[in-house]
């Protein structure tokens, strides 16, 4: 075995940087993390709820179900919206001082 093909299984074998610096979502028992897990995995990796700050998510849930239309996947229903926005609210990013 030549030194890179040790190299490359010994990185095949250990779990990448993402998998060990991953943070565990909220509530991951939540209604909330249920709708944001069925609603917008459907396009993209779940999106952790600090990534915005309670005033930035309504834009943002706002884009993606403008992208869930065109994409024909269809709106996501107003009460799975309604528990999104509040679990996204509630463990948002703090705002800036």
């Amino acid at each position: 075995m030549t030194g890179f093909s040790a190299i490359a299984l010994l990185l095949g074998c250990s779990p990448s940087e993402s998998q060990v610096s991953a943070k565990p979502y909220p509530d991951m028992n939540s209604e909330g993390f249920r709708a944001l897990s069925m609603n917008c995995a459907e396009c993209h990796a779940l999106p952790y709820p600090d990534a915005h700050t309670a005033s930035e998510w309504p834009a943002v849930i706002a884009k993606m179900q403008s992208n869930r239309m065109q994409r024909g996947i269809g709106p996501i229903p107003a009460s799975e919206m309604k528990l999104l926005h509040q679990y996204l609210r509630t463990h948002a990013a703090q705002e800036a001082m």
